[in-house]
């Protein structure tokens, strides 16, 4: 299977370097290289964005000053920046609020402590798909990202328990979560999270598979202003069930959507009490709920 992998990703990469020899751009043209609105988004330029090109922007004169400082970055994709390119660019990161970095998977522990030590005040950081950085790597964000209101790290699967507990101990202003594909994560450390972060309003807990109706009652109990909810799974499916439904027409009273896609020990009786408990709900998936019958249809459509 890991050969299988690999042959992919050799053939993806391939396929990548075919689709850069054809472009009309070998290099960023030089209005991109110049920035003077405080947001550096090169997302659309990740098949030559490369640590060169970033060294050039960090060291071009006309982005000196006050004014030309960072504030929003987007380098989602670069799938040739390294951690030389990273360090790079932060230097110009001190005021970064926004920062994406999904999918830049060559980064490692080494980039994202420049970027973390550098951004003090960053608010929104995206490190989905960063499977570079290791398992405790991440766990540099509960002792410096103490303001970020939102984290996105889905796919990194290698996350430890260890650094989910230093994150959620540290970021205790986190409004909104994406962990979906975190596989390591389990019903204890929900339970820091929840007794750290009382003002979640969105989580994505999507194939975090080994989470329980236990962590969701610990979850619900003490964040009460959630909107957004995703559990959906196609494993361990047993962990979730009615027991979780209650909690949350208990305590969400202002949710807005939630994904129970495979969630097949939830029936009729738990859709009863979810939509009776959350007045407010507009989207609500049941792929795959094979225990919801005609009867718990009809308690959706009271809902309404």
């Amino acid at each position: 299977m890991k050969a299988q992998d690999g042959t992919n990703l050799s053939k993806a990469l391939a396929n990548y370097e075919k689709q850069f020899q054809s472009l009309p751009y070998h290099e960023l043209p030089h209005d991109i290289v110049i920035f003077d609105k405080q947001t550096l988004d090169l997302s659309a330029w990740t098949l030559i964005v490369t640590d060169k090109c970033l060294k050039r922007i960090s060291t071009n004169p006309c982005n000196d000053g006050d004014n030309n400082s960072i504030r929003v970055l987007n380098l989602s994709g670069g799938s040739k920046i390294t951690d030389v390119g990273i360090k790079a660019i932060s230097n110009s990161l001190y005021d970064a609020e926004n920062v994406l970095l999904e999918n830049v998977f060559r980064i490692t522990d080494k980039g994202l402590t420049e970027v973390i030590k550098r951004c003090r005040n960053i608010k929104k950081l995206s490190l989905s798909g960063c499977l570079g950085i290791s398992g405790n790597g991440f766990a540099i964000l509960g002792q410096y990202s103490l303001h970020l209101s939102s984290l996105k790290l889905s796919g990194c699967r290698q996350i430890s328990t260890w650094s989910f507990m230093k994150i959620f101990e540290g970021c205790n202003q986190l409004n909104e979560l994406d962990i979906s594909y975190c596989s390591l994560i389990t019903d204890q450390e929900i339970n820091v999270l929840a007794s750290r972060c009382e003002m979640l309003q969105r989580v994505n807990f999507k194939e975090c598979c080994q989470l329980s109706d236990v962590g969701i009652l610990s979850l619900v109990q003490r964040c009460t202003h959630l909107l957004s909810i995703n559990l959906a799974r196609s494993d361990l499916v047993v962990r979730i069930t009615d027991v979780a439904l209650m909690a949350i027409g208990e305590s969400c009273k202002h949710l807005l959507s939630i994904n129970l896609a495979g969630c097949s020990k939830v029936s009729d009786t738990g859709i009863s009490w979810l939509t009776a408990g959350c007045p407010l709900l507009i989207y609500l998936n049941l792929s795959g709920c094979n225990a919801i019958t005609n009867g718990g249809m009809k308690y959706i459509g009271e809902g309404e």
